[in-house]
């Protein structure tokens, strides 16, 4: 077997050595023929971008718990109601409250197959775009016994501007980049191709199960604080609602030539 396999190894190493390239000539030739090749190169810089959220998506946990499973359902259903019309009254509109379906968990004893009472949990998403907004939903967990601060998503209603913002800082860079090489290394650089990289917009969470407090952030008149979600900020510039970060790269593809001596 090894007499065998040996004359095909090296039976397939001939076409791949066979498969490069070879270049014959004088140095003056080889020079000549290089000179030919396209000459190009490419550019790539990156933005960040950081605005203030003007979006906070809060989320309320709404949890009942009694021996018959009817008056849990019912009394969770009561809640969302009292939580619904408090924040209407409020001037709250229909489309920043999102109820969602509700889960029923039965909490058994030690003994016995028979389940002893029923939990029934709805999360309830709220959408704030001012502080005073943020405040109203903040009492309704320190007033409601069996309402639960669950966590906040921050977001902008903006998302395609903040994008198009980033991408043109980002493509702004690229620009000064290339005059910076022209004038350094007496060369002209002709745009052919380009490569958007991902743009992504980020933005700061705080889940109740990990973490029961936010941080105000820190704007022109503001001051850095913690606390509870019902807590309103010390300082008229602070906002709850912290930032919006995005990031985005692009790649640009140029051709170069020599640079036309100017008289």
């Amino acid at each position: 077997m090894k007499r065998l396999f040996i004359p095909l190894v090296l039976g397939l190493c001939v076409p791949l050595l066979q498969a490069a390239p070879e270049l014959k000539g004088s140095p003056e030739e080889l020079s000549a023929y290089l000179a030919t090749l396209p000459k190009t190169t490419q550019i790539t810089a990156q933005a960040e971008l950081r605005v203030p959220a003007d979006e906070a998506l809060i989320s309320l946990q709404v949890v009942t718990e009694n021996r018959s499973l009817a008056d849990a359902l019912t009394r969770n259903q009561e809640l969302r109601t009292e939580i619904i019309s408090n924040l209407k009254s409020q001037g709250f509109a229909e489309t920043q409250i999102q109820p969602s379906k509700f889960s029923s968990t039965p909490q058994y004893g030690f003994f016995g197959d028979k389940a002893k009472s029923y939990r029934v949990d709805n999360i309830v998403k709220v959408t704030t775009h001012t502080e005073k907004e943020f405040q109203s939903v903040a009492r309704l967990v320190d007033s409601l016994g069996e309402v639960r601060y669950s966590g906040i998503e921050f977001q902008h209603s903006d998302k395609d501007k903040l994008k198009e913002q980033v991408m043109a800082q980002a493509l702004e860079k690229v620009g000064k980049l290339k005059l910076i090489y022209e004038q350094k290394l007496q060369v002209r650089l002709t745009p052919i191709n380009f490569r958007e990289g991902q743009v992504s917009l980020v933005a700061p969470t705080t889940d109740a199960a990990t973490q029961d407090s936010y941080t105000l952030r820190e704007y022109p008149g503001s001051v850095a604080r913690t606390g509870g979600p019902a807590k309103a900020p010390a300082d008229p510039g602070a906002t709850l609602f912290g930032e919006i970060v995005g990031n985005a790269a692009v790649t640009v593809e140029y051709s170069v030539s020599a640079q036309t001596p100017t008289r």
